[in-house]
This record gives structure tokens, sequence and C-alpha cells, in this order.
């Protein structure tokens, strides 16, 4: 297949990484809080939602990246194009 020549699933596969990518940071976010919760037990009390909040927050600075990171990216490629 010629590079420039659209193939459909291109962007179904970026969605895919994309949801991939925002569901694994959050998983890494809950577990790390989780973690420290159950270490620190006495002295830091987040509720659930608290740990929620937070791990969505990390999810969002870590999509935030990744766009970046592929706009740099689709930017450098199209330079040398």
């Amino acid at each position: 297949m010629n590079e420039h020549e659209f193939d459909p699933l291109e962007p179904l596969k970026k969605i895919a990484a994309f949801l991939v990518v925002s569901a694994v940071s959050f998983a890494w976010a809950m577990l790390v809080l989780l973690i420290i919760s159950f270490v620190a037990l006495s002295h830091i009390d987040l509720p659930l939602e608290t740990m929620v909040v937070i791990a969505l927050g990390v999810m969002a600075l870590f999509d935030i990246f990744y766009i970046v990171e592929k706009i740099v990216k689709n930017k450098k490629n199209n330079i040398y194009r």
C-alpha cells in the first residue's frame, strides 16, 4: 500500500490507542494512590472519591502529553515529505 493512500482503519487505531493510554494512566494513578493510602494509613486519609478525582486529573495530564507528542511527531514527519 502506498503511504499516501487512505487506510480506513487508521483513525480507529489512533482512537483505540488514545483510549488505551487513558485507561492505563487512570489505572496507574488509582493504583499509586491506593498504595499510598494503604502504606500511610494513619497519616493520609483520602476518600475514594478524592482518589478518583486526582486519578482523572493525572489521566487528563497524560492525555494532553500524548496528544501533544502525536502532534509534534506528525508535524516533524510532514516536514520531511
